[in-house]
């Protein structure tokens, strides 16, 4: 009886051991292995500790980079920008696992601003728009606070500045400590406007518009066009001890280009190739004053309507722009006597500016495309890649007219004056050098209006080497008391002053955008339309401000 005792109270002090014995860890695993944590929030992990049955399943936390991102107990929270490795470490055996935490934020701080104008000139009660450029473009706070130095001078309201008084006053434009600055200059409105002399001249035999007018042997000569009815012409007629006389061309030039030579000579093509100003024609021809005739030169490798032209060296020309069908660029050789394919243009373009660069280079560019739509302005080389030209964000050329030459608005070699506006209606003149281009600094803003009447410019520039200056065309916009005005700009000092000539009310309409200078240094308009192609006008006018 006591031997049984003893084995079974051995039995159960062995029970009684085994079942307080300690369950220990033998792993540790984390719900991430990684994720993303914006800087401001937190998120939980959890540990999972093996075997579930474990007696002490308790763990610590901690972070490589407690300046990035903190735990406890499980909750991440993000403290900066960068990467913290999270560890959870048993107490049981120190097994231990972790996960990596990048820690972004959406906020992007401002680095630098800059206003797209650093000086400006204004007149009374005129207005202008200075815009900010932020860096990074995608900066999180960008709102800008905008101040004047002088409010009795100039107010700003979300970059509108308005010359409310005469002086010196200074914007500025700030985003917490940065800052950006635009010096302005309120100045006196005089110009003076002086009377113009109007003498009309004979009518022509035709009455035409979107034909070429130029001056050859000294003599006023009109080629092509279209006529009443909107209907293209083979003719043509140059003024001669005051009477016209008429010839013949060998095509139709309606909406043409036209190029003088050196030598006098004019070469005139492409244009339309049906009526109703229709179609695109590859037909040249010269026009030699000397014997009033017309000679078929090689035809272009492209049909075009509303092109340009200038002369190269050795009488080659460089010709680009289209109407309505694709553009590109070609050469014609003066020696070769021939048109070359030149290659594609980044942009296609209607009446584009086409100008000399170089010896041996030329630039293109204009503000519509082949379908009468907006461009990015983008230049083009004869030779060599396409640029961007910075001016152009906030200043946007003219549309250059059929009439246009890069002759007419030369100031020296490879040198010439466009006009050009901008969103807020102002005029200004850009001065394009080779390919640089910049604003013509002007004593006083171009006026846009005179007598509360807006004028209305045409876009050519005419320049006169020889007296230093340019003269920029413009009317009241009416047909039936049609007032005619020329702005003279003198070139001779650093801000070039200008002087306003204006007519009285004439009995006739002639149009602006159909001139051209006289070898006396009048201006002349012929012919040209109001309101329809159907019925153009005769009437010529020379314009004598000088």
């Amino acid at each position: 009886m006591r031997k049984f005792g003893f084995v079974l109270c051995a039995i159960l002090g062995l029970f009684w051991s085994c079942s307080e014995k300690d369950v220990a860890v033998t792993g540790v695993s984390l719900s991430l292995e990684g994720f993303e944590l914006e800087v401001g929030r937190d998120t939980l992990i959890k540990a999972q500790v093996t075997p579930a049955s474990a007696t002490d399943p308790s763990v610590i936390w901690y972070s490589d980079n407690p300046k990035v991102a903190t735990v406890e107990d499980g909750l991440v929270s993000a403290i900066s920008c960068g990467k913290a490795r999270i560890t959870v470490e048993t107490v049981d055996g120190e097994y231990t696992a972790f996960c990596i935490v990048t820690v972004f934020s959406s906020y992007v701080p401002v680095d630098s601003i800059r206003l797209d104008k650093s000086d400006l000139k204004l007149l009374i009660d005129q207005t202008d728009t200075l815009r900010v450029t932020v860096f990074p473009e995608d900066a999180t706070d960008s709102i800008v606070t905008w101040t004047s130095s002088n409010p009795q001078v100039v107010t700003v309201v979300d970059g509108v500045i308005t010359a409310v008084g005469l002086g010196d006053a200074t914007v500025t434009a700030s985003i917490d400590t940065l800052t950006a600055i635009c010096a302005i200059q309120v100045v006196d409105p005089y110009i003076a406007v002086l009377p113009m002399k109007a003498e009309r001249l004979p009518d022509m035999l035709q009455a035409r518009a979107d034909h070429i007018i130029f001056v050859a042997g000294n003599q006023l000569t009109v080629a092509g066009g279209h006529v009443n009815g909107f209907t293209r012409t083979t003719s043509a007629e140059y003024l001669e001890d005051g009477e016209w006389h008429t010839m013949t061309m060998n095509a139709t030039h309606d909406m043409g280009f036209s190029v003088q030579f050196a030598d006098g000579r004019m070469m005139i093509g492409g244009g339309c190739n049906s009526n109703m100003g229709v179609g695109q024609s590859s037909l040249v021809e010269i026009y030699d004053p000397q014997t009033h005739s017309f000679t078929s030169a090689p035809s272009m490798t492209t049909r075009r309507t509303l092109t340009h032209a200038v002369e190269m060296a050795g009488g080659n020309v460089f010709v680009s722009g289209n109407w309505y069908a694709d553009d590109s660029k070609e050469l014609y050789s003066g020696s070769g006597q021939a048109f070359t394919n030149m290659g594609s243009v980044s942009e296609q373009r209607s009446s584009p500016y086409v100008l000399r660069s170089s010896a041996d280079n030329a630039i293109v560019f204009g503000g519509t495309s082949n379908y009468g739509e907006s461009n990015a302005l983008v230049v083009d080389r004869l030779e060599g890649i396409p640029f961007n030209v910075e001016l152009f964000e906030s200043w946007k050329p003219y549309g250059a007219s059929v009439n246009w030459r890069a002759a007419d608005c030369a100031i020296d070699d490879y040198t010439y004056l466009i006009l050009a506006k901008n969103d807020q209606n102002q005029v200004a003149v850009i001065k394009v050098e080779g390919e640089s281009f910049s604003l013509l600094e002007t004593e006083l803003p171009i006026p846009v209006s005179c007598d509360d009447v807006n004028l209305i410019y045409s876009g050519q520039v005419f320049t006169d080497n020889e007296g230093n200056t340019a003269y920029l065309p413009a009317y009241n916009g009416s047909v039936t008391a049609p007032v005619y005005y020329v702005l003279k700009i003198d070139l001779s000092s650093s801000e070039a002053k200008q002087t306003l000539y204006k007519t009285d009310i004439l009995e006739a309409y002639a149009s602006i955008w159909s001139m051209t200078k006289l070898p006396d240094g009048r201006l002349v308009a012929c012919g040209g339309i109001y309101d329809s192609n159907f019925t153009p006008y005769s009437t010529v006018w020379a314009f004598s401000p000088f």
